[in-house]
């Protein structure tokens, strides 16, 4: 529908499809923020298998992305908004723990894994790039950024 108003209205459509943002402001109920309070907190986080792959962008390269996006005048269609590192759900996990308690085990199939809503995210983003876009932080600066608001 987006695309049918912006032709009516004679404007370029650009939709951006964002990935897994982590970060300042992110919902408690997500992956990162279970992992980062229950390692800080000593305890053993229970997760599926992690066998799918992943991609996390920091909430701070997101907002460059948009930028980049809402100022170019030469956008039009969908960009994946995402980062370029994308890897098993599980290494991100495991680098998490690392990071914040290392000692701790992982409790990996604890959680069942519904097929139906398990993603597997794999973002082309060259689209993007395309534009002058590129990360600015890697994931274990994101998570060292996340521990102190957490």
């Amino acid at each position: 529908m987006g695309k049918l108003v912006a032709e009516q209205e004679g404007i370029s459509f650009v939709w951006p499809r964002i990935y897994s943002i982590y970060g300042r402001g992110e919902n408690e109920g997500t992956l990162m923020s279970y992992l980062v309070k229950t390692l800080k907190e000593g305890r053993v986080p229970e997760v599926s298998d992690c066998e799918n792959m992943w991609n996390f962008m920091y909430i701070d390269d997101c907002v460059r992305a948009l930028r980049i996006l809402g100022e170019n005048r030469n956008t039009e269609g969908i960009y994946n908004v995402a980062s370029s590192d994308t890897r098993l759900l599980k290494d991100f996990v495991m680098e998490t723990r690392n990071i914040i308690n290392p000692k701790l085990n992982i409790n990996f199939g604890a959680k069942k894994t519904n097929a139906k809503s398990t993603f597997w995210l794999e973002p082309n983003c060259e689209k993007i790039k395309n534009l002058g876009y590129e990360d600015s932080v890697i994931f274990c600066s994101g998570i060292n950024n996340k521990i102190v608001d957490i």
